[in-house]
């Protein structure tokens, strides 16, 4: 019997904001997880997938003492194990942004080889703000002799924090890296001693009606050997130019930047991190097929899917998720992911795994009205020369500001490292357009990037093409 109880306090924050799903949508429109008041919450076993999952790619605790803390999983056999690692409910704070309701932002799926909208692809998500914050808790039992064991993984789990962990389904979206914002405070009970074991019953009870938690002994997070690269690019627009990357949901204008409300209340320019990772991924994809590497979203792969040129189906998410791969094919990739040939789906992930690259949201370092210009457009007849009727239609686009973009890499290779390197230049350069048509698309590096881990220096040594004003 367990007799012991460890708690782990690890104050995070979402500098990119976040998405906790409650698994149901209504319409194409992703729900935030509210709890039975309403409040916006980070369910405690959505938390425990995330921590296990990351904790299993770092091979912590590489003896089989790993499903004694997380539980065995039922493979047939009749010996079970019990988690001992518990992970409380935790509510989110949207701090003054909250007051403004949540934000509704849209996405839709594009079809990289006709550069046109995937039918059924557009969909709609609720989304907390960046600077959204919360408090996690966590709870290990254990007996005295494993104490030290138990306290160790609780010192991963702070470091897991410490290096940002994401969470949440849309990371993909450039949201949900949680990092941590304050010290993580750890506490011990011993249940066999009267007076330890009142104590744990009024935490547990302060736990359970406020969620505050006793003053404890700061933890510092154990730092792994795992590899990860992380990458921070300042970009700007160039005087003379200017990009729009609409929200879909104009309200003065037909077409608008898109802009977002921070949890301290502050509006900014917001640069998406899914449109990034869109041009990133589609720049990537072409490297490596010049690199002579097998890619699964190919043209060459599309056209064997419609060879019949009396039906051309549609492309749909699952031909990307999976890669066109055959029923037989996605079976034996969802038991063996790393035997999945394309390089890329390695790298930005698949139906079949998590990817190692996340690129986070950016929003601008100001705000101003006057970063944005109106633009008016016109359809031409092309026939008559004369202009369509009904067509006259109106846009902002952003002809000033600065993001900061972080991206980070999990495991990364020097080939990974030079792909990316050569999308920058190309971004850097103009080669990648970033946005609407309605803009110039032009987004350029102010200064070199700084960067940590493997094949930083590397990273570091890339130059902006020429000094931009903005």
């Amino acid at each position: 019997m367990n007799n012991h109880i460890q708690q782990l306090t690890v104050p995070i924050t979402f500098p990119s904001g976040v998405r906790m799903g409650e698994g149901k949508t209504r319409g194409n429109l992703l729900t935030q997880a509210r709890d039975g008041s309403g409040q916006f919450v980070l369910r405690g076993t959505a938390l425990a997938g995330a921590i296990r999952h990351a904790m299993h790619a770092i091979d912590f605790d590489q003896t089989k003492a790993f499903s004694n803390w997380f539980g065995s999983s039922n493979d047939g056999s009749n010996e079970l194990i019990a988690s001992r690692i518990k992970f409380a409910d935790s509510r989110l704070s949207a701090g003054k942004s909250s007051s403004n309701g949540i934000g509704i932002r849209n996405h839709i799926a594009i079809d990289r080889h006709r550069g046109a909208p995937i039918d059924g692809g557009l969909f709609s998500m609720e989304c907390l703000p960046p600077g959204t914050s919360t408090t996690l808790v966590v709870i290990v039992e254990c007996m005295n002799e494993d104490a030290d064991a138990a306290k160790l993984l609780l010192q991963s789990i702070t470091g897991l924090f410490e290096e940002g962990i994401v969470l949440g389904g849309s990371g993909a979206r450039g949201i949900g890296r949680a990092v941590i914002s304050a010290e993580a405070i750890w506490n011990q009970w011993d249940l066999t001693d009267l007076d330890q074991h009142a104590e744990w019953l009024d935490a547990s009870f302060r736990l359970r009606c406020d969620g505050s938690s006793l003053p404890g002994t700061p933890l510092d997070g154990k730092v792994f050997d795992a590899q990860q690269l992380s990458i921070q690019l300042k970009l700007a627009v160039p005087r003379g130019q200017d990009f729009l990357i609409g929200d879909g949901q104009g309200i003065e204008f037909d077409i608008e930047p898109q802009q977002i409300v921070t949890a301290a209340g502050d509006n900014r320019w917001l640069l998406p991190g899914a449109t990034l990772r869109g041009l990133f991924r589609a720049y990537v994809t072409r490297l490596a097929a010049r690199d002579g590497h097998f890619v699964a979203d190919s043209y060459q792969q599309w056209q064997e899917r419609n060879a019949n040129p009396q039906f051309i189906p549609n492309l749909t998410g699952d031909d990307i998720a999976y890669g066109f791969a055959s029923e037989s094919e996605r079976d034996e990739y969802h038991k063996t992911p790393n035997s999945i040939p394309c390089h890329v789906m390695r790298l930005f992930g698949s139906a079949y795994a998590k990817g190692r690259i996340h690129i986070a949201d950016a929003v601008s370092s100001g705000y101003s009205v006057r970063d944005a210009q109106v633009r008016k457009h016109v359809a031409i007849d092309r026939f008559s020369g004369g202009a369509n009727d009904g067509f006259l239609f109106d846009n902002q686009t952003l002809v000033d500001g600065e993001f900061i973009v972080n991206i980070t890499v999990k495991n990364p290779t020097e080939e990974d490292a030079n792909w990316i390197i050569q999308t920058i230049r190309a971004v850097d350069m103009g080669l990648i357009r970033v946005g609407s048509s309605k803009g110039a698309g032009r987004l350029a590096l102010l200064q070199s990037p700084n960067a940590n881990g493997p094949f930083a220096e590397k990273i570091k040594q890339l130059q902006p093409l020429e000094v931009h004003c903005a």
